[in-house]
């Protein structure tokens, strides 16, 4: 009975020894997220001759007509 409780013993001193080793400590990181810097959105309205409608779109939005589909001469 009295190896049981020194079993015990022995292991608990072990287990507690080889929890407390080491000299790394962890540090939790610390949340950074990154700065986006988005244009600001300002709606311009698109009206064309040739289409029978109208939309809004973003003013950063660069707007070219493709020849290739718009052929005048067909």
């Amino acid at each position: 009975m009295m190896s049981n409780y020194f079993t015990h013993f022995v292991l608990l001193v072990g287990f507690t020894l080889m929890a407390c080793t080491g000299d790394d400590t962890r540090m939790p990181k610390q949340r950074m997220f990154p700065h986006v810097a988005y244009p600001l959105k300002k709606d311009t309205s698109f009206t064309h001759g040739e289409c029978p409608f109208t939309f809004t779109f973003p003013s950063y939005l660069v707007y070219r007509q493709d020849s290739f589909f718009l052929v005048k001469n067909r």
